[in-house]
């Protein structure tokens, strides 16, 4: 192999040594309330990392959040939210895919809102 040659797989080597972009798709609004939004992306699909934001009328703590599988055997899912001022908090989350063209997980959300522990269940329709 000549000197050419080697320098061509090389720099095609480096190619794909970059980090993919991740696009981010605006949230779109899931459920309203009166005391809480929830958005996420308009589509989500398995196997690809997507958004869930929170939105509090108030200040709020320990939030906690996972996907539990309805159509499927695929277990639950926890999820981690973060949050820098107790009203808006925001996590990503990822699901497996299955057979079945389109999946429903159930989100179930738990807090604390002026020392009462609230829940909320919302199912997602997740994509193959």
């Amino acid at each position: 192999m000549n000197r050419f040659s080697l320098l061509v797989i090389f720099a095609l080597s480096l190619l794909g040594c970059e980090r993919p972009v991740a696009v981010v798709e605006p949230l779109t609004l899931l459920l309203q309330t009166p005391t809480l939004a929830i958005y996420s992306q308009e589509q989500l699909v398995a196997e690809e990392v997507f958004n869930l934001g929170l939105q509090f009328e108030t200040e709020v703590e320990g939030v906690n959040g996972r996907l539990v599988s309805e159509t499927m055997a695929m277990g639950i899912v926890p999820i981690y939210f973060k949050s820098s001022d107790q009203r808006a908090f925001n996590a990503q989350s990822i699901v497996g895919a299955c057979a079945l063209e389109k999946m429903v997980w159930r989100l179930e959300l738990t807090w604390v809102e002026q020392g009462k522990t609230k829940l909320i269940e919302l199912p997602l329709t997740i994509t193959r």
